[in-house]
């Protein structure tokens, strides 16, 4: 399966102003294409493109030089050298990222039993892993839009969220699925210390 993530990540409503936001940013477009080899769940099982990552990140790394100096940035980057130089690291990482999580969740698993659906979902966000219950529902009772598409949404199941312990205080994000129940993108966002992220994802082609 090949992913594309693009340029439409927004901090309210605007690209990222913040510094170590607009590093963190730019240091993703190293893999903003990526190719995995799933099961028949869809679960990850490796990243083929590893070494064009890694190529990548170089090229990326050298650019930044340019534009960045300080210990922040130093820092980030070391950061980021660590886990891109060790191939099973960086696919561990790669799973629990928030972005790629969104792709990945086994919505047949869990969503296709009945309209609405709680589970519980672990996730990365900003270095740390929380288990969060969510809720699934299919809109508009399963009934297709006017682009032939069927709409999962996914949210923050409130009635158990504890926000105090938690860094995001709102998330939801909606699934289209074609006419073969393939994902052809998300859509969502999440808010954090009254600032609201979103992303959009879609899928670029799929491998067999």
């Amino acid at each position: 399966v090949s992913v594309s993530f693009r340029d439409s990540f927004k901090i309210n409503g605007r690209n990222p102003d913040l510094l170590l936001e607009q590093i963190a940013f730019k240091c993703r477009k190293a893999f903003k294409n990526l190719f995995f080899q799933v099961d028949k769940t869809g679960q990850i099982l490796s990243l083929l493109s590893f070494h064009e990552v890694q190529d990548k990140w170089l090229e990326i790394k050298e650019k930044l030089r340019m534009e960045y100096s300080g210990n922040e940035f130093e820092d980030y980057v070391h950061a980021m050298d660590l886990v891109i130089a060790n191939e099973q690291a960086f696919l561990e990482k790669i799973k629990k990222d928030v972005f790629i999580n969104q792709f990945f969740y086994p919505i047949y698993d869990e969503a296709f039993f009945n309209f609405k659906r709680k589970t519980k979902e672990s996730v990365r966000f900003f270095g740390i892993n929380y288990n969060i219950d969510m809720l699934l529902e299919i809109k508009n009772k399963g009934m297709r839009n006017a682009d032939s598409n069927l709409i999962l949404s996914k949210a923050i199941d409130t009635e158990t969220y504890e926000n105090t312990k938690m860094p995001v205080a709102s998330y939801k994000a909606k699934y289209a699925l074609n006419e073969k129940m393939e994902i052809l993108h998300i859509s969502g966002e999440f808010e954090n210390h009254n600032r609201r992220y979103a992303f959009r994802i879609k899928e670029s082609g799929t491998k067999f």
